[in-house]
């Protein structure tokens, strides 16, 4: 679906599951600039370390 969007983006929006890290990871190699806004999985917990795709590198 990325692909079909030529422009960099601003925000990605998506819903719980979209909660991965393989859609962070692609998203921060795309358009590293662009905020992810996507609430957890009803399942989630959380881990030892928590990082944001903004914070990545």
């Amino acid at each position: 679906m990325l692909d079909q969007i030529t422009a960099p983006l601003a925000s990605f929006i998506g819903d719980g599951a979209y909660d991965q890290a393989g859609i962070y990871d692609t998203i921060a190699k795309r358009d590293p600039d662009a905020q992810v806004i996507v609430p957890p999985r009803a399942t989630a917990a959380p881990g030892v370390v928590t990082i944001t795709a903004s914070k990545r590198t």
